[in-house]
C-alpha cells in the first residue's frame, strides 16, 4: 500500500479545490431525500470520471439527527491518476475512500479535515480488507 501517502494527497488537493466554492460545498451538505447513493458532485462525465477520478456520493441521513447526513469519497473505476487506479485494483470501485457526516452548517475546513481523518483511520485498517 504504498500509494496511500500518494493518494492522500489527491484526496486532499481535491477536496480543497472543490469546496472553495459555495455552490459545490452546499451541494455536499444539503441532504436530499431519498439520495441515498446518489451521486452529488462532480456530475458523471467521461472527463470527470477520468480526471480527477474521485466523486462524493450522498450517503444516509442520520436517524438520531436528521439534520446530519453522511458523504461518501469514491473513486471512479475511469481515473487516470495512477495512486486511485492502486486503490481501485486492492479495493474495487464500491470500496469508500472516506466518510463524513455533515449538515448545511458544515464549513469547507471541517468537511475537509472529516473525509481526511476517516480516509486515515480506513487506511490504517486497509479498508477492512482481509
Amino acid at each position: 500500500m504504498a500509494y496511500v501517502n500518494g493518494l492522500k494527497k489527491v484526496c486532499s488537493k481535491w477536496l480543497k479545490e472543490i469546496t472553495g466554492s459555495a455552490k459545490v460545498l452546499k451541494r455536499i451538505t444539503t441532504y436530499t431525500e431519498g439520495g441515498a447513493g446518489r451521486r452529488i458532485y462532480p456530475s458523471n462525465t467521461t472527463k470527470n470520471n477520468e480526471t480527477p477520478g474521485l466523486r462524493i456520493d450522498q450517503g444516509q441521513q442520520d436517524s438520531a439527527n436528521t439534520e446530519l447526513h453522511t458523504v461518501v469519497l469514491q473513486a471512479n473505476k475511469e481515473a487516470k491518476n495512477s495512486k486511485i487506479k492502486e486503490f481501485i485494483k486492492d479495493h474495487g470501485t464500491h470500496a469508500k475512500v472516506a466518510t463524513a457526516k455533515v449538515s448545511t452548517a458544515t464549513t469547507a475546513q471541517e468537511l475537509h479535515d472529516e473525509l481526511i481523518s476517516d480516509f486515515e483511520a480506513r487506511a490504517g485498517r486497509n479498508w477492512d480488507k482481509k
